[in-house]
């Protein structure tokens, strides 16, 4: 009964297990899945066989037996695959996430948000909101705040994979997939999104595939000319329209060996991108981009490690822009006072100076000259950072701040500023999850949507 332990892992060849699954059936057989792939006993694990015939390379991190047949069971890494003779395995449609087999109807599958009725041959949508899902970006409408978007995929985000676009016409009481059009999230991902600010209805998305447009509020979507070359198959982290001309959008991308370019720009609604990013330092992440509302020529860019850079000729060059941000923070979210464009926030991450923690949220009232440490009022984990901004667009003195901590530790959620950043208040009450990655309001405040890691999207009331 675990009074005493010994080892049982002889023939696992694996630095990690992640999931481990006895079969209901017979209790000699166990699966455990790895960080490379997944292991079988059938002596109650006095030795263990490698069964990867038909898996994908990558790591095993959700497992599920049939209770009636422990030869039949269900793999979750980078996809889902299904075994029927415990040796070989077949890439089912599914999407990765959570595993579990109806006890009492062994055909009845669960994967995440999806249910099959046949045994994993087919799968449909089976939630009506979000329980268990990591949620990368969220966009209100500010004419119809009942219609809500969402870029989400399987909880933990160790998966990395398999994120899409989902939509909730009834204020987030329901949700269904919006993705039509859109790469295959089995083996593609899409990150970002952006709203254009002058028409609802026209949405892009940052994808593996490179950037894709919708111009039916997602109810298809279409690819632009940014093209899965030209994002090296990384779906670009930060997406941002130029308020004063919509048809100018910036893509930010993701640090990787072969990316050869961190920012492209289009000002043709999407057709055409040149890179705009001279001036940029190589191999970063770049997190947030925010154009100047008064002035598309002023643009902003959160970037890793590198903390902020400002354009003020549209993107055609860059400079650094982060006097007074500890040296190492990551920038990690932007936003401009609508009415006052001079005053900028950023967020970043926490870093160490001098043995005292800096970092966070900063202010600059002078288009990112020089920059101020904002309290936020709150004891913070450590590592958590300010991962999103929201300033409400009647009431610019009205801010929310969206903190995450490290690796899901526990962070406080979402806090509130109604004077500017001087004091704020917690706003916790029902917010079960408060990994807070993504933040959107409507105008007048009367909808504010977050969207968390693990725990789907949350709306504030009141």
């Amino acid at each position: 009964g675990g009074a005493t332990w010994s080892p049982s892992g002889n023939g696992i060849r694996a630095n990690r297990i992640y999931a481990l699954a006895i079969a209901p059936s017979n209790s000699s057989w166990l699966y455990a899945g790895t960080n490379s792939t997944v292991y079988r006993t059938k002596d109650g694990g006095a030795s263990w066989k490698k069964i990867s015939a038909g898996i994908v390379s990558g790591q095993i991190v959700f497992l599920a037996v049939d209770p009636t047949d422990n030869k039949a069971a269900f793999a979750a890494g980078y996809g889902v695959f299904k075994t029927i003779d415990g040796t070989t395995w077949s890439r089912t449609k599914a999407r990765a996430g959570p595993l579990a087999v109806d006890p009492s109807n062994p055909v009845v599958v669960y994967a995440a948000l999806q249910k099959s009725t046949d045994g994993g041959s087919t799968w449909a949508s089976d939630s009506k909101g979000f329980t268990n899902t990591q949620v990368t970006s969220v966009a209100v409408d500010p004419a119809v705040p009942s219609n809500l978007y969402a870029v989400a995929g399987p909880n933990p985000a160790i998966l990395g994979i398999g994120n899409t676009v989902f939509k909730s016409s009834d204020g987030a009481k329901h949700w269904a997939r919006a993705d039509t059009g859109l790469p295959d999230p089995v083996d593609n991902t899409t990150y970002s999104m952006v709203m254009d600010p002058t028409n609802p209805q026209i949405l892009y998305v940052g994808t593996s595939d490179g950037v894709y447009v919708s111009t039916d509020a997602a109810a298809s979507w279409h690819p632009t000319g940014l093209t899965r070359e030209m994002v090296a198959g990384d779906a670009p982290p930060s997406l941002a329209v130029d308020p004063s001309d919509p048809d100018t959008i910036y893509a930010g991308m993701v640090a990787a060996t072969a990316q050869d370019h961190w920012i492209y720009k289009t000002t043709d609604g999407g057709v055409t991108w040149t890179p705009a990013d001279t001036g940029l330092p190589s191999l970063i992440t770049v997190s947030a981009i925010a154009v100047d509302p008064s002035d598309g020529d002023t643009v902003y860019a959160a970037i890793g490690y590198q903390r902020v850079y400002k354009s003020v000729d549209g993107g055609v060059t860059w400079a650094p822009s982060s006097t007074g941000i500890p040296q190492g923070s990551s920038g990690a979210a932007l936003a401009i006072d609508p009415a006052q464009p001079q005053t900028v926030y950023v967020g970043t991450s926490q870093i160490t100076v001098g043995g005292h923690e800096q970092g966070r949220l900063y202010l600059s009232t002078d288009g990112g000259a020089g920059w101020t440490r904002v309290h936020l009022g709150v004891e913070l984990p450590g590592n958590s950072t300010v991962d999103a901004i929201a300033i409400l667009k009647d009431s610019p003195d009205t801010l929310y701040v969206g903190v995450t901590g490290y690796f899901f530790d526990a962070a406080p959620g979402v806090l509130r500023s109604m004077d500017g950043g001087t004091t704020w208040t917690l706003l916790d009450d029902g917010l079960s999850n408060p990994n807070v990655s993504s933040l959107s309001a409507v105008p007048d405040g009367s909808m504010v949507a977050a969207g968390t890691y693990g725990g789907g999207v949350f709306k504030l009331s009141g």
